[in-house]
Parts: C-alpha cells; structure tokens; sequence
C-alpha cells in the first residue's frame, strides 16, 4: 500500500506550550476534532473511570493506582470522507504516553480500541500515533498502521501520561484523506463552529471573521500562516477582517467556560470571471 503524509505545517518545528490548549479527562466531554490543525493539549490527572474498574482495554493496563487511566486526555472526531487517515501524537522524548483509538459514538459502549499504544519510551521517540511517522523512523514500535475509513464514522482518541512527568503534547491529524478532501477529511458538524466552514474569497477582496457571543468577556485571536500558530497582536475584538489565506482562530472567553472556533481563509483567483475581473 502506498502510503502518505500530509504536512500543512511543517511537523518537526511543533512546539509544546500550548496557545489555547483544551483539556478533558472524561470520555463525556471529549474536545471534538475536524480538521488537521495541530491541536495543543495537556493532562490534569483523570476524572470518572471511563472503563469501570476493568483491568486492560485492548492494550492498556491498570497502572499503580488501579485504574487505567492515571492521566488523561480524550478527543472524538467522524469521518467525512473515505480514504486512509492516521495521527500523529509529539511528546518529549522523556515521557511516557499512551494512546487508544475507540471505534464507537457512544462512552458507554467504547469496545475494543482499533488502534492502540501501551509502549514505554525507552527509545526516546519524538512521536507516537498511526500511520507513518514524521521523523522517518519506521522501526518505532509506538506506531499503528494506517486507518481505512469512510464517510460517518465516530473514533474517541484516549491519550494517556503513564509517567506523572507531563510537558503536554500536540495532535495533528494526516493521510492521503486530506489529499482527497483537504477541508471535509473530518465532520465538523460535530462542532459548534462559529466561524463556519472554510471560506474561499478572491485575492482583491477582504473577509470579516465574526465570532460575536452574548456573554462573551473578551476576544484572542490568532493565524496559522503556515509557519506555527501566533496571537494576533492588538485583535481583540469581536470581528477580525483579514486579506491573507490562512487558518485563523478565536478563543472566546465567557463566564460558564472559554471555547474556541476556527475556520481556514484561502484566497485565490489572479484573472478569472469568478472574481469578476
């Protein structure tokens, strides 16, 4: 099989800090993933047992605490389109992580992980995750083979600090999907996505990004031009108006709890009809 990997960003300058990184320890409250973003994330112990005080969970163990989880961090995303799809999970090489991919729409009827990792880091990887890694090492044994999918289906993602040392990792989604279907790889329909779907505007013309809330106390926004994520300085407002192709995000911050939206930005069209030249 022909294999692929898409790199938007390049992978290897990933940091770990996170800008705006959202955390849930409980499968109830999964941070929701639709595109291949890199996503930013961090673990603050575990919540409720999401497995019931079983023993293993494909391959994941109890650790000393007699659970499964000792510090977690779950994400769920569907499929939008068919083809081969995988992630890849940046960690410091110190640490050691643990992942499980749940092929279920349900926390309560999770099944047997399709994709799993319970490995030490002896070897100091860089990364973990399915599909090919992007240090170009093909014998790290922390690697599942690529995932074959189609349209509609639901994956909950358990990321795991096996070790209490946790600097936090990064996500970023990849595979010949997003060749195919670069802005519907993944469903966003699962997301309540303020800004909307992927805006395309011709190179004369500028966008107004509007995440107006009712209880919203402020207002970050920020852009991903291609070389890593970055606040935009002095944008604190509402509304963003941007004349640039980019991914750009907003983390509203409200009283019952922060949330953040994004949407990519492509302009295009140097003499077309379309842009009414």
């Amino acid at each position: 099989m022909s294999r692929f990997i898409i790199l938007w960003f390049v992978l290897l300058i990933w940091g770990i800090s996170a800008v705006s990184a959202q955390v849930s320890s409980d499968c109830s409250s999964a941070i929701p993933i639709c595109n291949n973003t890199p996503v930013n994330g961090g673990t603050t112990g575990f919540g409720i047992d999401d497995f019931n005080s079983a023993e293993t969970s494909g391959c994941l163990e109890q650790t000393l605490s007699g659970v499964i989880e000792s510090n977690s961090a779950w994400y769920r995303f569907r499929t939008g389109a068919s083809g081969q799809l995988g992630f890849n999970i940046l960690i410091d090489t110190l640490e050691d992580w643990d992942f499980a991919l749940y092929k279920s729409d349900d926390c309560n009827n999770l099944g047997e992980p399709v994709r799993c990792n319970f490995f030490d880091n002896q070897d100091e990887n860089t990364f973990i995750g399915v599909g090919e890694n992007p240090s170009g090492d093909t014998e790290n044994v922390q690697y599942e083979t690529w995932l074959e999918v189609t349209p509609g289906e639901d994956y909950y993602l358990l990321i795991n600090n096996f070790s209490n040392n946790n600097s936090g990792f990064s996500i970023q989604f990849s595979g010949h999907i997003f060749v195919t279907n670069p802005f519907d790889a993944l469903d966003c329909s699962i997301i309540n996505n303020l800004l909307g779907p992927p805006i395309a505007a011709c190179e004369n013309e500028t966008v107004i990004l509007d995440a107006t809330t009712v209880d919203a106390l402020s207002y970050s926004w920020f852009v991903d031009s291609g070389s890593g994520i970055t606040q935009v300085p002095g944008e604190n407002g509402p509304t963003y108006e941007v004349s640039t192709s980019g991914n750009y995000s907003v983390e509203v911050a409200r009283s019952a709890g922060n949330f953040n939206s994004d949407v990519q930005v492509f302009f295009f069209c140097h003499a077309s009809s379309q842009c009414g030249y």
